[in-house]
C-alpha cells in the first residue's frame, strides 16, 4: 500500500478503489469502535454481519465519503496487535455486563482469524467508501488520579457509560514514559492529566507508537489514517 501524509491534518492518502484525494472526501462519519460491539443484541459468539449492521450498514446508501472508526484507548487496542495489548484484556477490571459482553466478543472474533477493523475496512469497500482509521495519540480515559497507576480510575460503584478503562501495561512497565510523576502530589486538573499522558519527546515512546502504525498500514487495507493529538490535548501547552 502506498501511503503519503498531509503534515497539517495527519490524514494519509492511498490508492483505494474510489480513488479519491483527502480534499475530495467531504463527508466523513466517525463511530468509536466499541458502538457497534455493544449495540449488536445477538448471541455470543458475535458474527461480522452484525459488526456490519451496525455501522456500515447505517450508511450504505447516504451520501458520506468516509466511514472512520478510532483503534484504540488508554493504550489498549481494537484490533490484532503484536504491539499493543489488546482493549479489555484483564476480567478482574471490568465492572459491567457490556465490558464483559465486549471482551468476549473482541476474543471470539481474534480466535476466528478476524477482527472489527478488517470487517468495516471490507464492507465500507464494497459499499464504495473510503475506510479510515484514527489512532488516538495521547488517549487518557485511563488517566491516573495519582493514587495508584495499577488501578482502574474509577470505582465499582461509579455508573459509568463505557468500557472500564485501566492504565495500560505499557505505561505501567514504563512510568518514566509519561509527562510527569503519576505518584506525586496532585496538582491542578490540567496537570494531573498532563502528566498521565505519553512524553513524545522519548524515542522509546515514538518508536512504540510508530510500531503501531506500521500494524496499521502495512496488515490492513485502509485509505486513511488519521494521527490524533487531539483527544486529549495534553501534550501540548495550555
Amino acid at each position: 500500500m502506498r501511503t503519503s501524509f498531509c503534515a497539517t491534518t495527519g490524514l494519509g492518502q492511498t490508492e483505494s478503489e474510489r480513488d479519491m484525494t483527502p480534499d475530495q472526501m467531504r463527508i466523513v462519519l466517525q463511530q468509536d469502535a466499541p458502538e457497534p460491539m455493544l449495540r449488536a443484541e445477538v448471541a455470543e459468539p458475535i458474527e461480522p454481519e452484525a459488526l456490519i449492521e451496525h455501522s456500515i450498514g447505517l450508511i450504505r446508501d447516504l451520501p458520506i465519503d468516509v466511514y472512520a472508526s478510532d483503534v484504540n484507548h488508554a493504550g489498549g487496542v481494537y484490533y490484532r496487535s503484536k504491539v499493543a495489548e489488546p482493549m479489555l484484556s484483564r476480567p478482574s477490571s471490568f465492572r459491567g455486563r457490556d465490558h464483559v459482553r465486549m471482551a468476549e466478543r473482541l476474543q471470539s472474533l481474534f480466535d476466528r482469524g478476524t477482527d472489527p477493523l478488517e470487517i468495516y475496512c471490507g464492507a465500507a469497500h464494497e459499499a464504495g467508501k473510503a475506510y479510515a482509521v484514527r489512532l488516538r495519540m495521547n488517549d487518557l480515559h485511563d488517566v491516573v488520579s495519582g493514587v495508584d497507576i495499577e488501578r482502574p480510575r474509577t470505582g465499582p460503584e461509579d455508573p459509568i457509560g463505557e468500557p472500564y478503562y485501566y492504565t495500560s501495561t505499557y505505561k505501567q512497565e514504563h512510568p518514566e514514559y509519561l509527562m510527569g510523576d503519576v505518584y506525586g502530589p496532585s496538582p491542578d486538573p490540567f496537570e494531573r492529566w498532563q502528566r498521565s499522558t505519553l512524553n513524545y519527546a522519548l524515542g522509546p515512546v515514538r518508536s512504540h507508537v510508530l510500531g503501531m502504525v506500521d500494524e496499521l498500514v502495512t496488515g490492513y487495507d485502509i485509505d486513511v489514517l488519521e494521527l490524533d493529538f487531539i483527544r486529549f490535548a495534553f501534550v501540548f501547552r495550555r
